[in-house]
C-alpha cells in the first residue's frame, strides 16, 4: 500500500519543467520592468550625430559598400530611446564579364572586364534599448525597420558600353548591438559604435535593365561615429 502511494505521488519531468518555468517567470517580467524603467545615468538625453560605415552584402554587385549617415535619438523614458537615420553607401568592383546589347535582337558579348559601381540610399528607424553601465561605457541593444533604394551602373572597359542597373526599392529588418562613451568632461560628445545585422525582402521587377538587386538579401554593418548629447 505504501509502495503505491509513493508511486502515485512522482511527477513526471514535464511537471517539473513546467512549474520551475513558474518560478523564473516572476523573477524575469521584475528584470525586463528594472530595465525598462530604471535609467542609464550617462547617457539619458537626445542625441544628435553622424557615423561612418563599412556593409558587407552577399551580393556581387554589392558586396563591400562604404559610406556614412547622420542620425536623430529621441530618449523616451527610463533606458529607452527611438532613433531616425538617413545614409548613403557606394561600391566599386571591377570583375570579368559579359554586357548584353538591349532590344529583340539581343547579342552575347566578348567577355571584358566590367567596372561597377552601385549605391544604397536608406531611410531607418529603429528602437533601442540601455542594457547596462561598465565605468564610463554604455552597451546598448536595438531592432529597426529600413526603406533602401539601390540601383548602379555597369560599364566595359574594353567595349565602353554602359547599362544602369534596374532600381529597386528593399524593405528591411535590422538588429543592433552598440556602445557610447563620452570623450569630454567639458562637452557632452559621445564616441559611439555600433554592429548591426541587415535582412532586405526580395523585390522581384520585370525589365529588360540588369536586376541583380531583385533577390533578398543578407548584411552585416560596422559603424563609427560622434555624437552631441542634449
Amino acid at each position: 500500500m505504501s509502495r503505491r502511494n509513493v508511486s502515485q505521488q512522482k511527477r513526471s519531468p514535464s511537471d517539473t519543467l513546467k512549474s520551475a518555468s513558474l518560478r523564473r517567470a516572476p523573477a524575469s517580467f521584475a528584470i525586463i520592468l528594472i530595465l525598462l524603467i530604471v535609467p542609464v545615468k550617462k547617457s539619458v538625453g537626445n542625441q544628435i550625430g553622424l557615423y561612418a560605415s563599412k556593409m558587407w552584402i552577399d551580393n556581387q554587385n554589392l558586396e563591400n559598400p562604404s559610406g556614412g549617415g547622420i542620425f536623430f535619438s529621441r530618449h523616451l523614458r527610463g533606458r529607452l530611446s527611438t532613433r531616425i537615420e538617413v545614409s548613403h553607401h557606394t561600391y566599386k568592383t571591377t570583375y570579368m564579364g559579359r554586357i548584353y546589347s538591349s532590344g529583340p535582337a539581343q547579342m552575347l558579348a566578348d567577355p571584358e572586364p566590367i567596372r561597377s559601381v552601385a549605391f544604397i540610399n536608406s531611410l531607418n528607424f529603429s528602437l533601442n534599448l540601455y542594457l547596462l553601465e561598465v565605468r564610463k561605457w554604455v552597451v546598448s541593444v536595438g531592432g529597426g525597420i529600413g526603406r533602401s533604394a539601390l540601383d548602379g551602373v555597369i560599364r566595359g572597359l574594353d567595349s565602353g558600353r554602359e547599362l544602369e542597373l534596374q532600381s529597386v526599392i528593399k524593405i528591411s529588418l535590422s538588429y543592433s548591438v552598440g556602445t557610447e562613451v563620452r570623450i569630454s568632461d567639458r562637452l557632452p560628445i559621445l564616441f559611439t559604435t555600433q554592429i548591426r545585422y541587415i535582412l532586405f525582402n526580395p523585390s522581384v521587377i520585370i525589365t529588360d535593365a540588369p536586376n541583380p538587386f531583385g533577390d533578398s538579401l543578407k548584411g552585416s554593418e560596422l559603424r563609427l561615429g560622434l555624437a552631441y548629447m542634449f
